[in-house]
């Protein structure tokens, strides 16, 4: 029989089961009967605690100042909220989120030492276990455990007449309650205890998933799960937003996949697992003549059998000549491979092992015998995509840089780690596994792992000759390009500007004499931040002389290598169209940059550019030529041109601070920038091109500039960035 109660405490009506008629709830697992007082009240009565469970205790709140709701929708004295005792059966009363005194361990667990700044670590022991924070409760599970959609991270104190989901998070649309859509996580916005007296609002049980009857898996003692009978059988499950940890039912089977889940809301109203399920696999060996039962153990023969060699020897060792086969009782024997195979683990090939009564005989230290057969792993495919750094793991479990090795043994594991400006874009990090025939086995799309983090700026801000100075991190993706043209020094010749880590995008007749490509020693690249002089000294091969180790070359270095020249293909050095250039450089992740965006490049845009106020940032030439110093500064310009990106030059205006602000031979190469179209970003839409009507300094204020976010100079710019950045077989 089901009565509506007014409970005196919490002033609205709630709904609970009338049992045996004398007590208000009863508990569906043990079948325990509850009185009224026992419900919500922060102690757990029932065997799985469901008289505390949000879909019981959530309901409308009061106007009461002095109370303070814990995220299961139980009250408690505001006085107890982040007292450094536990009160809320949730903990959220003492959620770093809202408790100040727990803001720096918040902010410590969001940047740690395993993950980048700004990002939050999982804490799941999965590949991927960092994500971006600006992803923590954006109402979509991106942590396998779910952590960053949880109580810990959304908590948030709630004040009357708004409504609390199940992790924290408030909702203060109130057309959102009861409206027949989940917007809570958890699903607590379309609650019966809450949502029963709207006539609009359909009944519907609270979103559960079940425990899997398949792949051998079950929750573990960490899950808060809950129960019920049927037929004598319990079944376990939890609800929406519930975080679990798998198991296998039989320890001695190998798990396989993650071992966190959290049960989520799919678009049909039904509950369903975040992540693929696990599965628990039977690896045992059941071979009687190598599983240990006939002869001594040795569980790799079955799988390498074919090219797997056991040789019996003479007990001095010294003779080998017997081929023989498990099970092995009493033998002096030695191990090798066929068809030009190698011999793992390292060092098994000089070894002779003694196997007597069934058993290896072994001293303390040593381990038995598991030969495989396999050939090496070459490590130039792992670094045929120039955004990551795979990272091999060792015999000791650490991992390193895999270039250390020519090659890796099979069983190798590899991860990769996003360059700087680079972000993950999948749930799990891409891996490679070292197979026995000698090649790499990857998961998921190598491609798709890491994209470019571009146009984010240290300091939002809203050539040049007496330009407003400027710092370079107002531009921190701008460069400056030296020509040593055959002289003793580098001299500064032109800008350009990084698109990529190690690509630049300059004008083309900066490294050309509209024949031929300048040969690529004879420039080097500075970023804004470390060009301040206009001449470097010849010597200088963006290098340390006296480093023979590369990452510490690297740590000093003040400028990057030209690895290649790519001038655009359809470029006309007569009438300076399609004036681009690319310089491929030899990457150094310890210089200072950034990115910047191209739209058509980065993302796509609704093409349409035209009068639009924007900056060229370049360097003083007035500087350059009276004390050698470079002094960064911006130029702001206005596009005067009315078909869009129609043509591949477009006609740029300088706007003068006065007479002599203009722009100069030299600032060729440099980029006109301005806010990208689809956000808080900048973007690069052309790269100075040449001047006309030039003054006796060679400066003006009438200037061309290539578009780069033309058709042709998009299609240019894709086609030779994939085909260098990319080398991975298809």
């Amino acid at each position: 029989m089901i009565i509506r109660i007014i409970l005196v405490n919490l002033v609205i009506p709630f709904v609970i089961l009338l049992c045996n008629g004398y007590c208000f709830f009863e508990c569906p697992f043990d079948k325990k009967c509850l009185r009224l007082s026992a419900m919500c009240n922060g102690t757990k009565e029932c065997s799985f605690g469901e008289d505390e469970l949000h879909v019981n205790c959530k309901y409308n709140i009061t106007t009461r100042r002095a109370t303070f709701y814990c995220a299961n929708g139980v009250p408690i004295a505001k006085s107890e909220m982040c007292n450094a005792k536990i009160d809320c059966i949730d903990k959220s009363d003492e959620s770093p989120a809202i408790c100040k005194k727990y803001e720096e361990q918040l902010e410590l667990r969001i940047q740690n030492s395993t993950c980048e700044k700004f990002q939050l670590s999982c804490q799941a022991s999965t590949q991927d276990d960092c994500i971006s924070a600006d992803k923590i409760c954006d109402d979509k599970f991106d942590c396998p455990n779910g952590r960053d959609e949880s109580i810990e991270m959304c908590m948030q104190v709630l004040k009357h007449p708004y409504f609390q989901c199940g992790n924290g998070k408030i909702i203060y649309n109130s057309s959102q309650l009861c409206d027949n859509k989940y917007d809570c996580l958890d699903g607590s916005d379309e609650l019966e205890t809450h949502c029963q007296y709207n006539e609009k609002w359909e009944r519907k049980q609270p979103v559960t998933c079940e425990e899997p009857k398949r792949n051998n898996i079950k929750f573990t003692s960490n899950t808060t799960m809950y129960a019920e009978k049927e037929n004598n059988e319990t079944h376990y499950f939890v609800y929406a937003s519930g975080v679990v940890q798998f198991e296998c039912y039989d320890s001695k089977e190998d798990f396989k996949g993650i071992k966190w889940n959290v049960c989520k809301i799919d678009e049909n109203g039904n509950g369903k697992w975040l992540n693929d399920l696990p599965e628990c696999v039977d690896n045992r060996n059941k071979n009687q003549n190598t599983n240990g039962d006939l002869g001594c153990r040795l569980d790799t023969y079955d799988h390498y059998s074919e090219n797997l060699r056991i040789w019996k020897c003479s007990n001095d060792g010294k003779n080998c000549v017997e081929k023989i086969k498990p099970p092995l009782t009493d033998a002096y024997v030695k191990f090798n491979c066929s068809k030009n195979l190698m011999l793992f683990p390292e060092g098994l090939r000089e070894r002779i092992y003694r196997c007597r009564d069934k058993e290896w005989q072994l001293n303390s230290m040593e381990l038995p015998p598991k030969p495989r057969c396999g050939k090496m792993c070459n490590t130039t495919e792992l670094y045929c995509l120039d955004s990551m750094e795979p990272k091999c793991k060792k015999r000791d479990g650490s991992t390193t840089k895999c270039e250390q090795a020519p090659s890796w043994k099979p069983g190798t594991t590899v991860t990769y780690e996003c360059f700087p400006e680079y972000r993950h874009d999948t749930n799990l990090n891409f891996t490679s596994v070292c197979l026995d025939n000698g090649t790499w086995k990857h998961s998921g799309n190598r491609d798709e792992s890491c994209s470019i983090k571009c146009g984010l700026n240290e300091l939002q801000t809203g050539m040049s000759v007496n330009g407003p100075e400027t710092e370079p991190y107002h531009s921190p993706w701008s460069v400056a390009i030296y020509d040593n043209n055959d002289m003793q020094q580098f001299e500064y010749s032109c800008g350009g500007v990084l698109i990529r880590h190690n690509f630049v995008l300059t004008a083309a007749h900066c490294v050309s004499d509209g024949i031929n490509n300048f040969g690529i020693n004879r420039f080097r690249v500075m970023p804004a931040q470390k060009a301040n002089v206009s001449i470097i000294d010849s010597h200088n091969d963006c290098r340390k002389a006296n480093e023979t180790n590369k990452d510490e070359a690297d740590k000093h270095s003040e400028c990057w290598i030209v690895q290649q020249i790519i001038i655009d293909p359809i470029y006309d050095p007569t009438r300076y169209t399609s004036d681009s250039a690319l310089l491929y450089l030899q990457a150094n992740p310890f210089l200072p940059f950034r990115i910047v965006c191209i739209p058509g490049i980065h993302f796509d845009w609704e093409k349409g550019y035209a009068n639009r106020n924007g900056k060229v940032f370049a360097w003083d030439s007035g500087k350059r030529k009276s004390d050698k110093k470079l002094n960064f500064v911006y130029v702001d310009g206005i596009l005067n041109i009315a078909d869009n990106i129609a043509n591949s030059n477009f006609h740029i205006d300088v706007t003068s601070y006065n007479v002599k602000t203009t722009l100069c031979k030299g600032d060729s190469g440099c980029g006109f920038f301005d806010d990208c179209p689809n956000g808080k970003k900048m973007c690069l839409f052309g790269i100075i091109s040449t001047g006309q009507s030039m003054d006796t300094n060679e400066c003006t204020s009438n200037v061309k500039i290539n578009s780069v976010v033309h058709p042709s100079t998009v299609a240019f710019v894709n086609k030779f960035i994939k085909a260098i950045s990319n080398k991975c077989p298809k």
